[in-house]
Order: structure tokens, then sequence, then C-alpha cells
């Protein structure tokens, strides 16, 4: 007879599944609620955990460094970031103007607890890639009862 962790599946689908709505409630919804505020856009992002550390990459192309703002908890990223474009161009007897904004934002829960305050960020030809450290697991101790 074969074990089948049954109730240890259905755990980890439950939590799965409290990930994927708290994540989608996390964004700046339009005034529908059904999709990103206009504008914005959910970017690319690849999250590593090794070494006592976790690094987030996130392509966010087009913007400059000053556009950017990251917010961090111990365990919450937020990236948001928005740049107005405008462009101006005489052709003859008439002049194109364009205008267009490029919005991003992403919110995650962290696969572990982090130390804030060690967070590095760079931003280089439209990828942002920040390392944190994760927070110690404090040791446990026995306890002797009197």
């Amino acid at each position: 007879m074969t074990y089948w962790p049954f109730f240890e599946e259905l755990e980890r689908l439950r939590n799965e599944m409290n990930k994927f709505f708290s994540e989608l409630m996390k964004r700046p919804l339009s005034k529908t609620g059904t999709e990103l505020a206009e504008g914005f856009r959910q970017p690319l992002m690849d999250l590593v955990e090794k070494n006592g550390e976790v690094t987030v990459i996130t392509e966010m192309p087009g913007l400059n460094k000053e556009d950017i703002d990251v917010k961090l908890t111990e365990n919450t990223l937020e990236i948001k970031a928005k740049k107005k474009i405008e462009k101006e161009e005489e052709k003859g007897n008439y002049r194109v103007r364009e205008r267009r904004h490029v919005g991003f934002y992403r919110k995650i829960t962290l696969p572990e607890k982090v130390d804030p305050s060690t967070a590095k960020a760079t931003y280089e030809n439209g990828i942002l890639k920040i390392t944190l450290t994760k927070k110690e697991i404090p040791k446990k101790f026995k306890i002797k009862i009197e």
C-alpha cells in the first residue's frame, strides 16, 4: 500500500490559491477593477534564492532609474515606475506631437523574510536587479520546565 499525502497536497493547493488571489488584489486596478490601471503593465520578473540571498530581476525597459520607486518590507516587495514620453517633430507645413506613458507595477510576497536594511538595487539597460539578504531564523531553545 502506498502513502498518498492527500491532506498535505490539499494544504499546498490552498496556500497557492491564497497567494494567487492575494497578488491579484495588490495591483493598481483600473476603474472597472478588472485590469491594471491604464498605462501600467506587469513587468516580467525572475526570483532566485541561493546562498542566503533573494535576488529579484525585473525587465523595465525605457526608463531612467529616477522613474522607479521600490518599497520593501521584510516579506513584500513593491515596484512602481512611470514615465511620460513626449516627442515633437516638424515635417513641412505640419507638426507631429506624440505623448505616451510607460508604466510598470508589481507587488509580490517574498518567499523568505529579508532584512530591508541590507537591500541593494541596480538598474542598467532596462533591467532592475534587487539583492536582498535573508533574515536569520532565530535558533530554537529548549526550555526546562520546573
